[in-house]
């Protein structure tokens, strides 16, 4: 499942709400940065003391507070490894159903089944941010673009 919207729209709040599922395993603060390497990440966290870590209010000055388990957008880094061009501007990264990349699908593929794995979980959750497969399940979130822009301007992230 992904969960889709412009900014300030209410994604972050949607993808807190998914992910409290007991299927639902989704890539957490606590996972960056090795995000690339679940099985191995998760193994050393399970090896170490853990504190849960004291709940702090995002950056955004929105009054979401998050933890070290918190969900987060972390899987555009699995993308941005295969498709380097995804952030630039001149170029469209619009990927259609007949698009295909075997090295990218299968690491894709792997990635999940060995995050599913470890958490021990039967649905994966992302927020997709630029990037999402045709195939999956998205939930877009929509806000009035007024209400939008004056939650940006008050959190100090509306675009310049």
């Amino acid at each position: 499942m992904y969960v889709a919207g412009l900014a300030r729209s209410g994604t972050t709040i949607l993808l807190e709400q998914l992910a409290a599922h007991p299927a639902v395993a989704s890539h957490r603060y606590i996972d960056y940065p090795p995000v690339l390497t679940p099985y191995w990440w998760n193994r050393w966290l399970s090896l170490v003391p853990q504190s849960q870590g004291a709940a702090k209010e995002r950056a955004h000055k929105d009054g979401i507070v998050v933890t070290p388990q918190s969900p987060e957008a972390f899987e555009e880094m699995l993308w941005m490894v295969f498709f380097r061009d995804t952030h630039d501007p001149r170029q469209s990264s619009v990927l259609g159903r007949e698009a295909s990349h075997p090295a990218f699908e299968r690491f894709y593929d792997e990635h999940l089944r060995k995050l599913l794995a470890v958490r021990g979980r039967q649905r994966y959750l992302a927020k997709a941010t630029t990037t999402w497969c045709a195939w999956a399940t998205c939930n877009v979130c929509i806000r009035r673009p007024a209400s939008s822009w004056r939650s940006a301007t008050r959190s100090g992230t509306s675009p310049r």
